[in-house]
């Protein structure tokens, strides 16, 4: 209402997060570790505490923006995965940075599907053929959204790949009390 009535809209941005993944994935090393890189520096740089009482959580409320080359060649399947974990961070909502590679696939393989359900009588073909349309708009001139260049962040969180050597694990009950594998093997 307050929007019909003003023309506008005011909003509230959560503060970001920026996490910038930088390196190569070391043999051994796999998507989940990613993922569980992220609490695991941002404990290391105070950013994380893992005990309850006086709990600090910088991802809290705030979006989380991925990026780094390494994510330029995750299939959207994979950033999926990646940006899903926002929610085990308490974060509001997550950005990752693909490459239009992995997003033309992804798209002209829902094009072909969703042409297949038109073909067997699914849903209503108007609005398969309007979300067709846009995809295949969107593949005629792909252009991918990027943060603003001034863009301000709560944190950076830089995460070197190339210091990753072993799997990251997180501890039973508590997706942020992350640790390389070699700090807790033999624990029970």
């Amino acid at each position: 209402a307050f929007a019909a009535a003003t023309g506008v809209m005011p909003l509230d941005m959560p503060e970001s997060v920026k996490v910038k993944f930088h390196g190569e994935m070391q043999p051994g090393v796999t998507l989940r570790d990613l993922v569980h890189a992220i609490p695991y520096t941002a404990i290391q740089q105070g950013l994380l505490t893992v005990a309850k009482e006086g709990k600090k959580n910088i991802f809290s409320g705030r979006i989380l923006e991925l990026e780094g080359d390494v994510l330029k060649t995750l299939k959207c399947e994979q950033a999926f995965e990646l940006s899903d974990a926002s929610a085990e961070r308490s974060a509001a909502g997550c950005t990752v940075e693909l490459g239009e590679e992995p997003i033309i696939e992804y798209l002209t393989s829902n094009i072909t599907l969703l042409k297949h359900m038109i073909e067997t009588g699914y849903g209503d073909a108007r609005t398969i053929e309007r979300r067709i349309k846009g995809m295949e708009e969107w593949l005629a001139n792909p252009t991918l959204l990027k943060a603003d260049p001034n863009a301000e962040y709560k944190a950076v969180i830089d995460i070197d790949l190339n210091e990753i050597k072993e799997p990251v694990v997180c501890c039973p009950n508590d997706p942020d009390d992350a640790k390389l594998l070699s700090e807790v093997a033999g624990r029970k």
